[in-house]
């Protein structure tokens, strides 16, 4: 599922109900932004964003998979959900230039939050004139 992104000061709102623990016996779930770096200056078109996840599978968002430590990444710009997906590799595309919170977190594949939380973040700005034209 695929979302445009919004300027900062519109912000959306995420439901949560009941999680999960996802203590999977090999250490507690974790994600980490490894691009974009805090601070950075990126294209929007598309935002590629890279992850370090580690203790937790990632399968599709769409799957019936209950496993405990089983789930997906959702990915957030200034409290909008822009993507979610089954992999430590995403692209969103046209990204409107501007500041944002970029915000990812791990979810159970019940779309409900995982015990304990994680999650990690980065303040990016958009920037088309960044962007490769490939001349």
């Amino acid at each position: 599922m695929r979302l445009l992104a919004v300027p900062i000061g519109v912000l959306g709102l995420v439901a949560c109900t009941k999680a999960h623990d996802t203590d999977t016996g090999s250490g507690t779930a974790t994600v980490t932004i490894v691009e974009p770096k805090d601070g950075s200056t990126v294209c929007g078109s598309p935002l590629v964003v890279d992850l370090d996840v580690e203790n937790f599978v990632l399968v599709d968002p769409s799957t019936e998979d209950l496993t405990p430590g089983h789930g997906h990444v959702d990915m957030f710009l200034n409290g909008q959900a822009v993507d979610m997906e089954p992999s430590e590799h995403m692209r969103v595309p046209n990204v409107a230039d501007g500041a944002y919170r970029l915000l990812v977190s791990l979810v159970n594949s019940d779309h409900t939050a995982i015990e304990p939380y994680a999650g990690d973040y980065v303040f990016i700005t958009v920037d088309a004139s960044v962007c490769d034209t490939g001349n």
